[in-house]
């Protein structure tokens, strides 16, 4: 990574002082220089909620650690979204879960860039009237899914995504279902969506334009020379 930033800033820095700025290379070599520097590593956490404040309090915020993406807070989908502990601090939770209430949250991907998901994690409990089982889709997809955990103490549920070049406003759904009364309570903490954030390729003409202006420096150079 640091290896390809430094090389795309020499290249950028020759062809300014060879070529000028306003030279379509040039702009050209600047936005791949933004682009590579600002590039995720592959696997990284994305995002994060662990629903505590720096004091201990509770907060349902998403935490975005990848530039070019942000995050609205965590929703419900029948307004009974409140918290409980967590493992530790707090967690999100919320009643309602007899007739398919959900936690959900958007990421919004800026333009020119793409947002990869490679895995996800998060830790659960349901009271013994909550829901039995739970689901989870991103951008409208189902990816995963299983029985959630009636005991005394936290599970925690992971698994792989295999989600590329997502754009726009992705949205991201924990669903909950099957619960035996509208009192029973589903808590989650820890959540963890793994990554990364790539630039989207430059159009061909873009390389081109950058060619032929490095075509016309060597020209100007060797006319100079004789």
């Amino acid at each position: 990574m640091v290896r390809q930033f430094f090389s795309s800033r020499f290249f950028s820095h020759i062809l300014n002082r060879r070529c000028g700025a306003s030279c379509p290379a040039t702009k050209a070599g600047m936005l791949i220089v933004v682009l590579t520097a600002c590039e995720a590593a592959p696997g990284a956490a994305v995002v994060t909620s662990d629903f505590d404040t720096v004091s201990g309090g509770f907060e349902n915020a998403v935490e975005v650690y990848v530039p070019h993406i942000s995050a609205t807070p965590w929703t419900g989908s029948d307004g009974s979204l409140t918290n409980f502990t967590g493992n530790p601090g707090r967690a999100l939770g919320a009643t309602g879960w007899h007739d398919g209430n959900a936690f959900s949250f958007s990421l919004t991907v800026e333009p020119g860039f793409a947002l990869d998901l490679t895995g996800f994690s998060f830790d659960e409990r349901a009271s013994s009237a909550g829901p039995r089982s739970w689901g989870l889709s991103i951008a409208g997809q189902p990816l995963a899914s299983g029985d959630t955990n009636t005991g005394t103490s936290f599970v925690t549920r992971a698994g792989p995504l295999n989600l590329a070049g997502l754009g726009g406003t992705v949205a991201v759904v924990l669903q909950g279902s099957v619960a035996s009364s509208a009192a029973g309570t589903w808590r989650i903490d820890n959540v963890a969506f793994e990554g990364q954030v790539t630039p989207i390729p430059l159009p061909a003409p873009f390389g081109l334009l950058a060619a032929g202006c490095v075509a016309l420096v060597a020209s100007r150079r060797r006319r100079y020379r004789q």
